[in-house]
């Protein structure tokens, strides 16, 4: 199964998508998908929800 990496939706049969080769260093990488049409971005949580002082 095929899973965008954008949207964190699976890739249909048929569904155009794009292969992007992932290398790193310290491992042996992994092949990445993404969707030829725009999806819409999964938000990110950037900081902790509560910052205590």
């Amino acid at each position: 199964m095929k899973i965008g990496i954008h949207c964190d939706q699976s890739i249909k049969d048929g569904e155009g998508y794009m292969e992007i080769d992932k290398m790193s260093p310290s491992a042996g990488g992994t092949t990445l998908y993404r969707h030829d049409r725009s999806c819409k971005a999964v938000p990110t949580q950037t900081t902790q929800v509560s910052v205590h002082h």
